[in-house]
């Protein structure tokens, strides 16, 4: 379905909130590490909430993101795990490239 452009934002997804894209990625990594699961579903519910427009906007929903290379580096869990993303900002798009332990970031295993 197209959006009524006589009230479109120029964003896709529910008014402006923001879609995360291969979820199935983070669904993998709790689902070998349980311990995960809640904090990366809270995380995902935070995300599909916000209304980000640009990189400062994310700060008010998770100040401790950091860019990195050309991506968005969350802690979740307090630093325990790492999600890696692309975020979209003008199409209001989270792409998740990477979950991860805190140790396999360090490692670099996300640049591979």
């Amino acid at each position: 379905m197209f959006p009524d452009m006589g009230t479109w934002n120029g964003r896709i997804g529910d008014k402006g909130a923001v879609q995360v894209v291969h979820w199935g990625r983070a669904r993998q990594f709790y689902s070998e590490r349980k311990e995960a699961e809640v904090a990366l579903k809270q995380w995902k519910a935070k995300v599909q909430s916000a209304q980000w427009t640009n990189f400062s906007d994310r700060r008010q929903t998770f100040s401790s993101a950091d860019l990195v290379e050309g991506k968005v580096v969350f802690n979740i869990c307090w630093n325990e795990f790492r999600l890696i993303a692309i975020v979209k900002f003008e199409l209001g798009r989270l792409y998740i490239q990477d979950v991860m332990t805190d140790k396999e970031y360090v490692k670099g295993k996300w640049k591979r």
